[in-house]
Formats: C-alpha cells, structure tokens, sequence
C-alpha cells in the first residue's frame, strides 16, 4: 500500500501550492486550485467559491491530473483527467441520500466513490475497496490533516489522480 500526507488551510479562498509527501516524508508532488484566468477567479468569490472548482495534483513519476466542476443545465458533475488518457465523468448517485456516492467512469472503467464527512472516503472497484482518503482537522494549525492510501489492486495506480478528485469532491463538494 501507498501512503501520501498533505495539509491544507481551513479556506477555501485561499489556493497556495500545497505539497505532498510519502509515507517517508519526502515532497514528491503538489496539489493546487487553479483558475483559468481573472475573470473566472472574480466570479467564484462572488458564488462562495464553490462554482468554478479546479485542482490540479502532479506526483514525481506519474502524469499530471486534474479535476473540475462543471454546472450545466442545472446539472453537476465533475471530470477528471490524466494526461494521454480517456477523461472520466464523475456525477452523484443517491442524490436522496443524506450523503450521496459518486460514480466515476470513462466507459471501460467504472468505479464507485463512497462519500463520508468524517473519516475515511473510499474508492471502490468491483466491490473492492482499493484506495481510501480523508481529512482531519487540527485544531491547533487550523489545517487539515489529509491522507491518501492506495492499494496494490487499485485500478490506476497514480495518487494525482485520486487526489485531484478527493480535493475537488470532497474537499470543496458540490
């Protein structure tokens, strides 16, 4: 099992390049909000910073990932991409659930995203649970403490991925 720890302010205005660690405590990657440009960045502080969601994560040895939000039609759903491959569509199951699922596809993959407030996320793919994500606040640094693990099994192995949604999903949310 792979292991990554990463902190993060207790703000969503705020999108400082925040870097990620293994489990020997060495930066190996960043994750980060971005904006498009100006205008887009304008319009989201007038919507509470929760319309136009992007964050990108890069981990030394595996492709550049990103996730984003996309309201259309009164509809949300979410997409992730990893360079050089097929994007997925990421939309909610359960909407009458207190705490939906996400379902994450791309046609031949599909993967199932079980959604908690409080302790761990986790991803699962033919009823396996293979990776698993969750953030806990501290307190005293008024940050969140955030761990991802990855399983030998998991489908896709590059932790930008996993985080770049976790961020996106869970993180800021719908």
């Amino acid at each position: 099992m792979k292991q990554y720890f990463y902190t993060h302010p207790n703000t969503i205005v705020e999108t400082p390049e925040i870097f990620v660690k293994n489990e020997a405590t060495q930066n190996v990657g960043t994750v980060q909000r971005m904006y498009g440009n100006g205008v887009s960045r304008f319009f989201d502080r007038m919507m509470d910073y929760k319309y136009f969601v992007k964050y990108e994560a890069h981990i030394q040895d595996y492709d550049r990932a990103m996730c984003r939000k996309i309201s259309r039609k009164g509809r949300v759903f979410y997409r992730a991409e990893i360079e050089g491959e097929k994007p997925f569509e990421i939309g909610y199951i359960g909407w009458r659930d207190l705490i939906p699922d996400l379902q994450i596809t791309n046609g031949d993959t599909t993967m199932i995203l079980h959604k908690e407030h409080e302790g761990w996320s986790n991803f699962e793919w033919q009823d396996t649970d293979y990776a698993r994500w969750q953030a806990i606040f501290n307190e005293e640094t008024n940050h969140f403490d955030i761990e991802l693990q990855i399983e030998t099994i998991a489908p896709i192995q590059n932790p930008a991925f996993y985080i770049a949604i976790a961020q996106t999903t869970l993180f800021i949310g719908g």
